[in-house]
């Protein structure tokens, strides 16, 4: 009986009528079947032509990837018709409780305590200048034309460092900066509390967050960049400080 029904059937597709052949035999019965319900054979072409749509999806991600990338290099946000793609400032959590209280008087005054005449303060904390990196970093804040700034400097003497890290987390506290911007790794090292490559960080946002003793908090975002006495020996650096600067003076604006 099986055969009888085969031959009829393959009979009836070769000839051209497959509709006839399925409209009078039917689906093939499954008693007639020794094994398994065969398998539908899936085309080769198909296939192919699904994995080109997914390696040219993939090629577009990538593409769009490393373009958003290189222009989030040069500012925080890309603007485009209908939206705007952007990294959020302090991505970078840290904090810090300190064994003292906000109330601790400050032994070594690093600059004018006088509070800030806007909101938008920036202030400035690197290690002490010498003339031709001052007059680089006066370049630096002339290009980003930035209003009220303060600049703190850090002592060279290493002894001198854990005391100066307390004058210059309780100016920041008192100061309420917008923004501090670090210069160089040795102080982006001291306030992170930790040890991290600059060429690794620059340009990225840090927020922390200040527990004193007498339970008082205090919050405050910082980016570091590469000292000016970096940028006078690799000049080809400055380019990227620039970013940098770009970035910080988007914050500033929004």
């Amino acid at each position: 009986m099986s055969d009888v029904f085969e031959k009829l059937r393959n009979s009836s597709l070769q000839s051209g009528k497959p509709r006839f052949a399925n409209a009078l035999l039917g689906p093939k019965p499954a008693f007639f079947s020794s094994g398994p319900e065969e398998a539908e054979v899936p085309d080769p072409r198909s296939e192919q032509n699904e994995v080109i749509k997914a390696d040219e999806k993939t090629q577009v991600l990538q593409g769009l990837k490393k373009f958003t990338e290189e222009k989030l290099e040069e500012a925080p946000k890309i603007v485009f018709p209908g939206g705007e793609i952007g990294l959020k400032p302090a991505q970078n959590q840290r904090r810090r409780e300190l064994s003292y209280p906000i109330s601790s008087p400050i032994k070594n005054p690093l600059c004018d305590l006088t509070p800030a005449t806007t909101q938008d303060l920036t202030l400035f904390i690197g290690e002490t200048l010498k003339e031709e990196q001052k007059l680089m970093l006066t370049k630096m804040i002339q290009a980003m034309k930035i209003g009220d700034h303060r600049r703190l400097a850090v002592v060279e003497e290493e002894a001198e460092l854990g005391e100066w890290l307390e004058n210059v987390l309780l100016h920041i506290a008192k100061l309420k900066p917008k923004i501090v911007v670090c210069l160089g790794a040795l102080v982006t090292n001291l306030l992170l509390g930790e040890k991290e490559r600059l060429s690794r960080i620059h340009g990225q946002f840090f927020a922390m967050d200040l527990v004193f003793s007498d339970g008082v908090e205090s919050q405050f975002q910082f980016v570091p960049i590469f000292h000016p006495e970096f940028l006078l020996i690799n000049p080809k650096m400055k380019e990227a400080t620039w970013n940098d600067l770009k970035k910080i003076m988007s914050f500033l604006n929004s």
